[in-house]
């Protein structure tokens, strides 16, 4: 199609792929078949959702919520159904991304309203969100190791490159 389309992410059994479309106006997330074929909208809201992650269960994708100026962190089904908010518009939380285990996410975010981004990760469903990389410097791209023993969480900044147990 002629419309931007990014943010791709492949379901762990990799049959689908979801991504971010500007298909309608606004950044919605859709769903296909590997091949490309059989697109569906699974997002049909006048936010911009975008950033998807799959769980490594494949059970539910975690994404960003865009609007007046702040982003949020939800998850929904593989279906489009039982969509929840696991954080609040307080600050601009992106760039989510699941443990190995699918039992909790790592994410951006500008919280502290300190001029730097910060490395949160919270419980799958939004429960005990807490700063993993509180110090003065841009903090982004989390990234979890994929060693379900360790549970080691990567992420580049400009303090310096971080590694840590979480």
């Amino acid at each position: 199609n002629d419309v931007p389309d990014k943010h791709p992410a492949w379901s762990p059994d990799g049959a689908r792929v979801v991504f971010a479309s500007h298909r309608h106006g606004s950044w919605d997330l859709y769903i296909m078949a590997a091949d490309g074929s059989d697109a569906r909208r699974l997002t049909k809201r006048d936010t911009d959702e975008e950033y998807p992650a799959w769980s490594p269960d494949g059970s539910r994708i975690a994404y960003s919520v865009t609007s007046d100026r702040t982003s949020r962190i939800w998850t929904i089904s593989p279906a489009g159904s039982d969509a929840r908010r696991l954080t609040v518009p307080l600050a601009s939380d992106t760039h989510p991304t699941w443990s190995p285990d699918s039992e909790r996410i790592a994410f951006r975010t500008n919280r502290l309203r300190n001029g730097d981004d910060d490395i949160y990760i919270m419980n799958a469903d939004g429960t005990d969100q807490w700063n993993a990389t509180d110090h003065p410097a841009h903090d982004r791209e989390p990234a979890w190791s994929p060693d379900g023993g360790v549970h080691l969480l990567q992420f580049a900044s400009r303090w310096r490159h971080g590694t840590l147990p979480a």
